[in-house]
């Protein structure tokens, strides 16, 4: 699986949730599914502030097929990152998301793919 996150983000009401998303730019033939851990970490003046969260299960649309994405054949995954609710929330501005997807093969075998992107939180 290859895999990204939007850009440009949307922060929740309270400032303390954040919906990540990303397309699944590719799955590889043997690829059944994969779940993503997602950070945003973003300073502020009082240090970092930082939201966390997991996806649900992805799974291959193509089981068995190498797929990948195309205008009009596409697949996102998502998440929601919280912050702990006893601390400041984000702010729109620069952040940088940090994923980590545990990629499961057909013979139930997990591999890692991480991957860092910077972004900008907006309301």
């Amino acid at each position: 699986m290859e895999s990204r996150i939007n850009d440009e983000l949307t922060l929740a009401g309270t400032d303390h949730s954040v919906a990540v998303v990303g397309p699944i730019l590719k799955w590889e033939a043997q690829e059944v599914g994969a779940i993503v851990a997602v950070f945003i970490v973003q300073r502020v003046p009082s240090g970092l502030v930082v939201a966390g969260g997991i996806s649900e299960k992805y799974l291959n649309l193509t089981p068995g097929h190498v797929w990948v994405s195309a205008p009009g054949n596409t697949q996102d995954w998502d998440a929601d990152a919280v912050v702990n609710a006893t601390l400041p929330g984000l702010s729109p501005g620069p952040a940088v998301a940090y994923a980590h997807a545990r990629i499961e093969d057909a013979n139930g075998q997990l591999t890692p793919f991480n991957w860092t992107v910077h972004i900008r939180l907006k309301h």
